[in-house]
């Protein structure tokens, strides 16, 4: 089997996949209402800013959580947000699960490769 093949095969296996068709569909919709469009940016850059601050050790302090709180609250008077939040979730493990699977292909079992230690 030529790997190439089978990589068109998965990627057409997702594209077709209902989990894909949702999250592409609302990511439309989000896309074509620009107030909509603005709120989810803000709220993915505060997201992406609380996270970065978790990852050296600190913790947000009660301003930027009750701003992020706030801007996701604002969010849940469109449901295109709800749904776009929802079905990225569902495809994000999807992706996850197939990246695992790839991952485990580089484990060869060489003794001298296991520079990190095994997180399952």
């Amino acid at each position: 089997m030529n790997i190439y093949d089978a990589l068109n095969q998965l990627t057409t296996a997702i594209k077709e996949s209902e989990e894909y068709k949702r999250f592409a569909a609302s990511a439309k919709a989000v896309d074509a209402n620009p107030a909509l469009k603005e709120i989810m940016n803000d709220f993915f850059a505060l997201q992406v800013q609380l996270s970065a601050l978790q990852m050296v050790g600190q913790q947000p302090d009660e301003e930027q959580i009750n701003h992020f709180n706030a801007v996701y609250a604002s969010l849940s008077a469109y449901p295109a947000a709800t749904e776009f939040i929802q079905s990225q979730m569902y495809f994000s493990r999807i992706m996850e699960d197939v990246s695992k699977e790839l991952a485990k292909l580089a484990d060869v079992g060489a003794d001298f490769m296991k520079i990190v230690p095994d997180f399952e």
